[in-house]
């Protein structure tokens, strides 16, 4: 029964959109709105039971209890902006749910049925994800997940089915958006290797799949077009994490690659902060822009433009607040939400600080102030804000405590999070005069 209602479903997302999009001239100014790691969970499979309570209070600080208005939010904003492309670059879903890949891919139709392309990749959540779960009442249920091949037939009509070139060793495509702009979406997931035993968060480019990466160059060389790349997984070396583990870990070649082939700009998902850093590699300036979780406070989607002459890269909030008012919506969490979900974060994350110090040998009063220190900087550190606010933090008593025992805490984490950012994390332009 499961298999048939799936069948009908896929059926009625191809009856959606049968017409093949176009590709828009060369020269065409490109706008797109992008969006990463949606973390969706499918709304029969949380509730007001207590797992479901255990699950919203995750350190991360993704607010699953609204991630079905967080999502439609981003659709109805995407509809009255109507960007020429919607890119979403992985981790669709909770933990690769089937119900949720097929839910998501329903309220997206609505894009597709008005000529928004979108473009989607896995992330390493989405696909043989062990964790599939839902959490009713008191109970944890085991569900169904999916392989790569169900990905890409859910997602037929996000990239799939139209794009211009497919890689056979990955869920990888290319998708012309116009003659001169093409976008090289790059599966870098471990997803075979996810087992009982736990999820494989590794990235790495498959066998195989820099042959087909080439060829693509080739191609774009010859029709005098440029390619701009995206991955879940983080393709420069980040100064602002406390881990390389996020970085495709065999991506050295491709980012020599793109750096050598005219390519300036990567997209990227998977680390949940809003980020925009640069790496000189083979004398160029390659820069990577990573938008914030979609399921976290400030909520961010980057928009983007595309000109002949130059790119330019804003991350936005979502006004889930005007939403919830122009929908006629009671719940005063969700009419307040920007308020909500910072206060959310914060909490999440000074429970999570605080149970991690519990054995340190320190009083708990400065055990209290680094954890409120810290959980007052991650909302802002997280959404890319953390320069307007560090000053004012580092003149505060709980920062003077943080400093003093901080060889008994993390130092390394006090360190990444008040270091003066080399770009601003939520706005790039950059020229593209060739001259």
């Amino acid at each position: 029964m499961k298999k048939l209602a799936f069948c009908l479903l896929l059926c009625l997302c191809l009856v959606g959109c049968q017409k093949e999009p176009e590709i828009l001239p060369r020269g065409s100014e490109i706008k797109m709105m992008v969006a990463t790691d949606l973390h969706y969970l499918a709304k029969d499979y949380h509730d007001d039971g207590i797992k479901s309570q255990s699950l919203y209070e995750l350190r991360d600080g993704k607010i699953v209890k609204y991630i079905t208005e967080i999502t439609q939010t981003f659709i109805d904003t995407a509809l009255e902006v109507h960007p020429d492309v919607v890119l979403l670059t992985g981790d669709l879903t909770f933990n690769g749910e089937e119900a949720s890949h097929q839910e998501l891919a329903k309220m997206l139709q609505p894009l597709i049925d008005e000529g928004i392309q979108v473009l989607a990749i896995p992330g390493n959540h989405d696909i043989r994800n062990p964790y599939a779960y839902s959490y009713r009442e008191d109970k944890i249920y085991y569900e169904n997940t999916v392989e790569a091949e169900d990905f890409r037939k859910i997602y037929q009509n996000c990239g799939y089915r139209y794009a211009s070139s497919k890689d056979e060793n990955s869920l990888s495509y290319l998708y012309k958006i116009s003659e001169d702009i093409w976008l090289l979406l790059l599966d870098t997931n471990g997803y075979e290797y996810n087992s009982g035993f736990g999820l494989n968060n590794i990235g790495k480019i498959k066998e195989g799949t820099m042959d087909w990466v080439k060829q693509c160059y080739a191609d774009a060389e010859m029709q005098d077009a440029t390619i701009y790349t995206v991955s879940h997984h983080s393709l420069l070396n980040n100064p602002y994490l406390h881990s390389d583990d996020y970085r495709i870990q065999n991506g050295k070649e491709f980012r020599e690659w793109i750096a050598t082939h005219g390519t300036s700009v990567h997209f990227s998902g998977h680390i949940h902060t809003q980020s925009i850093i640069s790496e000189t590699i083979e004398g160029k300036e390659v820069y990577e822009i990573t938008t914030e979780s979609l399921a976290v406070s400030e909520n961010l989607y980057g928009m983007v433009t595309i000109s002949p002459d130059s790119f330019t890269y804003e991350a936005k909030g979502l006004d889930v607040d005007s939403w919830a008012f122009n929908n006629q919506i009671k719940n005063p969490e969700l009419l307040d939400f920007k308020n909500y979900a910072r206060q959310f974060y914060q909490d999440v994350s000074y429970k999570h600080f605080l149970s991690n110090y519990e054995s340190i040998e320190v009083e708990q009063s400065v055990k209290e102030k680094v954890a409120y220190l810290l959980a007052v900087s991650n909302p802002y550190y997280f959404s890319g804000n953390i320069d307007e606010i560090a000053e004012e933090l580092m003149e505060t008593e709980e920062y003077s405590t943080a400093i003093q025992f901080q060889d008994q805490f993390s130092s390394n984490y006090l360190q990444r999070i008040y270091t003066k950012r080399a770009l601003n994390q939520r706005n790039l332009t950059i020229s593209l005069n060739k001259e």
